[in-house]
């Protein structure tokens, strides 16, 4: 989604905070990129009072880090990968558990099956942006769907801040891979009814996209400049992100 004039359909607000949210997952607002109020109420045609308050909400998740004056789009570096690999590993199989244990609808399958068939869809077109956002919405709707939204809540979070650290990243098309069709694994893990099949089968799916990446490439824009060797070097080490 590239940062344009809203529409007034929905709550300006809401509406700012979903471009400027898709901007900073898509890298089209960089780490480290100064936002002022004025700058992007500018840019997105409304007033600076939704604005504001959507920059506070993508502060207060993480998204944006306050300095003296003004916000930057926050960095996620190899450190702070490393712990969401840490907080995954756990919480995301206890989400196919527990979603399994619930149940889902045939809508709900419905939707997670089209983001599996999207997402192999973007291997397939090298489309890394749509490849990114249809396997970061499988693994968050699944969470919601799990029935406890502090869980969702969490792996939501986690699922965002390893997007924006692979889309930066100089070459991310080299983490296209097949997570479309371990995600329909998992999936149909799930629709079987056998809780501890899927518990299983998504921490296999974890660890096995954790493995893959550990030889990937994961030089940031940032690092080409000749900064953040130090976390080059660590990420290899951590390995990946599964999305």
């Amino acid at each position: 989604m590239a940062l344009g004039a809203v529409g007034k359909k929905v709550s300006l607000t809401e509406k700012a905070y979903q471009m400027l949210r898709e901007a900073i997952l898509s890298g089209e607002l960089k780490p480290g990129e100064v936002l002022t109020e004025e700058g992007m109420a500018d840019l997105l045609q409304i007033s600076r009072t939704p604005v504001r308050s959507a920059l506070q909400q993508l502060a207060s998740e993480g998204f944006l880090e306050s300095g003296r004056k003004n916000l930057t789009v926050a960095r996620v570096d190899a450190e702070e990968l490393r712990d969401i690999d840490q907080v995954r590993a756990e919480l995301e199989p206890l989400s196919a558990k527990l979603a399994c244990q619930k149940g889902l609808t045939e809508e709900q399958a419905k939707e997670l099956r089209a983001y599996c068939q999207g997402q192999e869809q973007a291997a397939r077109e090298e489309d890394v942006k749509s490849f990114f956002h249809a396997g970061e919405n499988f693994h968050i709707r699944l969470a919601e769907f799990s029935g406890n939204p502090f869980l969702a809540s969490m792996i939501s979070r986690a699922s965002m801040a390893a997007v924006r650290y692979l889309t930066n990243q100089a070459r991310p098309e080299h983490f296209l891979d097949a997570s479309g069709a371990e995600h329909e694994r998992v999936l149909a893990a799930v629709l079987s009814g056998d809780a501890e099949a899927a518990r299983r089968a998504m921490k296999k799916h974890i660890q096995g996209e954790r493995g893959g990446k550990e030889n990937g490439s994961c030089e940031t824009d940032f690092q080409r400049t000749g900064q953040g060797s130090a976390d080059h070097e660590e990420v290899h080490r951590a390995g990946g992100e599964s999305l």
